[in-house]
């Protein structure tokens, strides 16, 4: 569904196996894990084993994964996923995660405008949902900074967590 991106400071692109020290530094870590109902990874293996089902989910169109690799030094910072695909795939949900090292630095926001740019021109996915914790007060800021609404509560979205909505459609956004 997407190849390789390119940002100013960022290579978007699919997870290889030589990925699974940078992932695991990443999804080890509790301060990513806090806001979302993932235990945080406690051997290497958790991140080869995620490596080979997301290249599996990835052929048969289940998910769309792609790693966030700095350009400067060359490591994976963070990862975006697409998953949860509408049967007609005008729809489908968003998830990203970023090593606490290199939060703060708009590196995210930068991956994501890439993104919601070029899945808009594709006129494929007409809308994204984020299903967001209020209290990850950053995760909150960037969603609605990108374009994302609240929308109403859906049935299977336990509480705290929100349904933000964003319409590829709109002609205003990325541009």
């Amino acid at each position: 569904m997407l190849e390789t991106l390119y940002t100013e400071r960022l290579i978007l692109r699919k997870l290889m196996e030589t990925d699974a020290a940078d992932l695991f530094a990443i999804r080890s870590s509790e301060e990513v894990n806090r806001y979302i109902e993932r235990a945080p990874y406690q051997d290497m293996s958790e991140s080869e084993n995620y490596i080979v089902t997301q290249k599996e989910k990835t052929e048969t169109g289940e998910w769309v994964i792609l790693g966030m690799e700095l350009k400067h030094p060359s490591v994976l910072v963070g990862s975006i996923c697409l998953f949860s695909f509408s049967d007609d795939r005008s729809s489908c949900e968003l998830g990203y995660e970023l090593h606490p090292s290199y939060q703060g630095r708009g590196l995210m926001l930068e991956a994501l405008e890439t993104l919601l740019k070029t899945l808009a021109e594709s006129k494929t996915l007409q809308t994204l949902q984020a299903i967001i914790n209020p209290q990850n007060k950053a995760s909150l800021q960037l969603a609605l900074k990108l374009g994302f609404k609240q929308g109403r509560r859906l049935e299977d979205v336990k509480d705290p967590y929100q349904c933000y909505f964003l319409d590829l459609r709109d002609p205003l956004q990325y541009v």
